[in-house]
């Protein structure tokens, strides 16, 4: 997921690259970008259509009240697993990619599991078929230490 500031950059770069550094005027670089982009770069075209309105307050203080119930969401998560915390905050973010990734990928087979719980039972051994074999093993290895013997 890209930030912010790398969204800009790549923008800025795109622009720069499209009319130039060389040109001393200053044209209008938004004039060709279409509304989405002017809305990412935060110009015209982003604002709220038909301007403020009272709805846009409210769902603004909503957005900041479920961000607080977030953040303190993460804190108390962050407090009770503090190893597990610690482990991922200190990785380079390739690797904390690979590790969201890896997650995500055990959480859906868990999901399928769920929804279909016969789908676990292809991975769940033949424990008795196991004890059979195991049995025969020991017994062969115990008939073979008493010849040695």
């Amino acid at each position: 997921m890209m930030g912010n500031d790398e969204i800009t950059a790549k923008y800025l770069g795109s622009l720069q690259d499209k009319y130039g550094s060389e040109n001393d005027s200053t044209p209008n670089v938004g004039k060709d970008l279409t509304d989405q982009e002017k809305a990412d770069f935060g110009g015209a075209g982003s604002g709220t259509p038909g301007g403020w309105e009272l709805q846009d307050e409210k769902n603004a203080r909503n957005n900041d009240s479920s961000l607080q119930q977030n953040e303190a969401k993460f804190e108390a998560e962050k407090a009770r697993y503090p190893k597990l915390y610690d482990q991922y905050n200190n990785l380079p973010d390739k690797n904390l990619e690979k590790a969201i990734s890896k997650h995500e990928k055990q959480i859906a087979e868990h999901q399928g599991y769920l929804n279909n719980p016969a789908k676990r039972l292809e991975h769940v051994p033949d424990w008795k078929k196991l004890e059979r074999t195991a049995s025969r093993e020991f017994i062969a290895s115990l008939a073979a230490r008493r010849k040695e013997a």
